[in-house]
């Protein structure tokens, strides 16, 4: 948009081919009376993951100095989907940028989340995590684009912002997991979501969340709907001669006993 009444909404895509970096429906120009420009714009990693739609590109009433431009976002619910989402304002006219061209400074809007843990007891227990579940966090917003340059600027917080079914405490989950049968814990801390070697950090919409009251929960049987990290495990108990790395008897969860004969759960359960 420029600082009359015109909004120019080319709602356009810019791509590298391999070989070069350029418009998909052709180049744009500058108008012809030098007229100074606004330019609002976003990248995901994957634009097929999540969701991400731009809205409200206009005016602000009459006032031509302020114009509405925001994103509706929501991440996917399984992290190794999540993708970054970065967004960039700046300003530009034809005659400060003939030659050298325009810089755009995109900034990150997401907050990433890494879970790690260890096992403080290898000798007495084998630990094995399948995953993690972040719960009740929110998973829909609306972000405001920045109105100054992100060259310098920072994005705040305050710049998202949820439905009035979210404000108060979030309803989605999102979920992590290990591959090749689990994450065997050392006495040294290590990634659970995902795994050290394929790493699967959730990114998130930054907000506040009210931690759930456990003793809430279990005193009087009423949830404060609180967020809370969920990790699926099974925890195995080691006697003298057992294999730290297959051996032990399973107690977390709860084995199954059928017949005076106690088994493990199929592979893949974990508590």
């Amino acid at each position: 948009g420029d600082g009359t009444n015109n909004i120019y909404d080319f709602t356009d895509t810019y791509t590298n081919s391999g070989t070069a970096w350029g418009w998909q429906t052709g180049e744009r120009y500058w108008p012809g009376d030098d007229t100074k420009l606004r330019f609002y714009a976003y990248n995901a990693d994957d634009m097929s993951s999540g969701s991400v739609t731009a809205t409200n590109i206009a005016r602000n009433g009459s006032n031509n100095a302020n114009i509405d431009a925001t994103l509706t976002y929501r991440p996917a619910t399984t992290a190794g989907e999540q993708t970054d989402l970065l967004v960039a304002y700046t300003e530009g006219q034809n005659s400060t940028t003939t030659g050298a061209g325009l810089e755009i400074n995109f900034r990150h809007t997401l907050a990433k989340i890494t879970v790690n843990a260890k096992n403080s007891n290898t000798a007495a227990y084998r630990v094995e995590v399948g995953g993690v579940y972040l719960r009740r966090f929110k998973t829909d917003g609306t972000l405001t684009m920045p109105s100054t340059s992100t060259s310098t600027a920072t994005l705040a917080q305050s710049n998202w912002s949820f439905p009035s079914t979210e404000n108060t405490t979030g309803t989605g989950e999102y979920k992590s997991m290990s591959a090749n049968g689990g994450t065997k814990l050392t006495d040294s801390y290590q990634t659970i979501s995902g795994s050290s070697s394929s790493p699967n950090p959730f990114m998130v919409i930054p907000q506040n969340t009210t931690a759930w009251n456990e003793a809430l929960a279990t005193d009087t049987e009423q949830d404060n709907n609180g967020a809370y990290f969920s990790i699926l495990c099974r925890i195995y108990q080691l006697n003298p001669g057992d294999d730290a790395q297959t051996g032990g008897k399973l107690i977390f969860p709860r084995p199954n006993t059928t017949g005076g004969n106690t088994t493990a759960p199929d592979t893949g359960d974990y508590g």
